[in-house]
């Protein structure tokens, strides 16, 4: 994905998109009409509609669409709050993103602009028969657009924002990148390990501090063919840039010229939060910290806890089949050197923040044992490894911390089953 495919995925999830471009059709729309009758000889149009009639038909349709409209960004206001309050601030972008209730918002504010605007034309310029004719077929089609948008507005108002229905989003979110080979790979790259250390070489620095959102990896080949040298990327999407730390690493003696510095860090794009829709690791994140909040004492709710488990159980279960995937297929672009995406941070950033805070509630902590176990039963040596250390670590917080030897001793019952060789 280069860096402009990406900048305007980012600019469809936008909420003021859609809005924007419906205000602009609507304009557009008003200007057809009056052009329509230059174009066409409108003096024997069967239907004549009165400018009266339009004026009040338009008067009616801006005065209720503005109530609505308020309505709508009321009620979206009060769901960004309160996902941030129920579940975590960093999931409020996968509502904001939800194209429901983007599109029933740009029907009210595009048929109130169509109306504001219609209203206008009408009393600045001259409509004939079948330019009024084309105001009254744009009402018809705002009106009929508005009923539907309503419609799934009403269905989806009731649920949006709710934490069985973030939780719902972050999977399918999380979902899509577990999936995507070039996210659980090399991002197109050619892999390499902690124990294969980049050579020496030019050091490339961020000049900005953020989080690195993408890598355009097509520019970063172009480079490495116009240098004629292997480009080691020191990050990957997730990781944040403190302007002191390498983003890469140019191998070769080669002198770069300044235009070549600034051509590689082009290719990152760092911006003050992570973007789960490239990040494996944030999306982990994301549901660990849903599930950390649930277990607070102001909540009590180890339920959610229970249910996140299960959802990070499914992606670390699709990690394990799209892997193989990511091995087998040929690096695009051979001469840049991305870092392996670690398994010990997936699980770290699954589990430990609810071994820590669930910890001292058997079900919570019987639940995460057997997440563990069922992801050391997958298959693969290097999560297993994995696993079973974490859930040695997850049982000694919750010895201590589980009431009842009867029930501690069920914990390191079930523990042993993972943990034994």
């Amino acid at each position: 994905m280069t860096k402009l495919s990406f900048l305007a995925g980012q600019l469809r999830k936008k909420l003021w998109l859609r809005p924007t471009l419906l205000s602009l059709g609507a304009c557009a729309w008003v200007t057809l009409a009056y052009g329509l009758q230059y174009v066409f000889n409108g003096d024997g149009w069967p239907v004549d509609i009165e400018r009266a009639t339009l004026n009040n038909l338009f008067a009616i349709l801006a005065s209720s669409m503005l109530t609505v409209a308020t309505f709508a960004v009321s009620a979206l206001v009060t769901t960004f709050a309160t996902v941030s309050s129920t579940s975590t601030p960093r999931a409020r972008e996968l509502v904001m993103a939800d194209t429901t209730a983007q599109t029933a918002l740009a029907s009210f504010i595009g048929a109130f602009i169509y109306a504001v605007v219609a209203l206008v034309a009408l009393s600045a310029l001259t409509y004939g028969a079948l330019g009024r004719f084309g105001l009254f077929a744009g009402f018809v089609i705002a009106v009929g657009f508005v009923l539907m948008s309503f419609l799934r507005w009403v269905a989806l108002v009731s649920n949006l924002g709710g934490l069985d229905d973030t939780i719902d989003r972050a999977e399918t979110a999380a979902l899509s990148v577990f999936s995507s080979v070039s996210a659980v790979g090399g991002l197109g790259g050619r892999e390499y390990g902690p124990a294969n250390a980049p050579p020496p070489g030019h050091v490339i620095t961020s000049p900005e501090i953020g989080y690195i959102c993408h890598i355009d990896m097509a520019a970063l080949g172009e480079v490495c063919k116009r240098l004629d040298a292997d480009i080691w990327l020191r990050v990957r999407p997730g990781c944040f840039a403190d302007g002191v730390s390498p983003l890469a690493i140019v191998a070769g003696d080669r002198e770069l010229r300044d235009e070549d510095r600034a051509a590689i860090r082009r290719a990152f794009t760092i911006s003050h939060a992570r973007d789960l829709s490239v990040d494996p690791r944030f999306a982990l994140i994301v549901l660990s910290e849903i599930s950390d909040r649930a277990l607070s004492p102001a909540v009590n709710d180890p339920g959610t806890a229970v249910r996140v488990l299960g959802v990070q159980l499914r992606l670390l279960t699709r990690w394990t089949r799209t892997r193989p995937e990511a091995d087998a297929r040929e690096p695009e672009f051979p001469r840049v050197r991305v870092p392996a995406l670690s398994v010990d941070d997936l699980l770290d950033d699954a589990f430990m923040a609810t071994a820590r805070s669930g910890a001292h509630l058997l079900e919570v902590a019987m639940r995460l044992q057997k997440t563990l176990g069922a992801l050391a039963a997958l298959g693969r040596d290097d999560l297993r490894d994995s696993a079973r250390l974490r859930a040695r670590i997850a049982l000694e917080l919750a010895v201590e911390k589980v009431p009842g030897e009867h029930y501690r001793e069920q914990l390191r019952t079930c523990a042993r089953s993972i943990t034994a060789d």
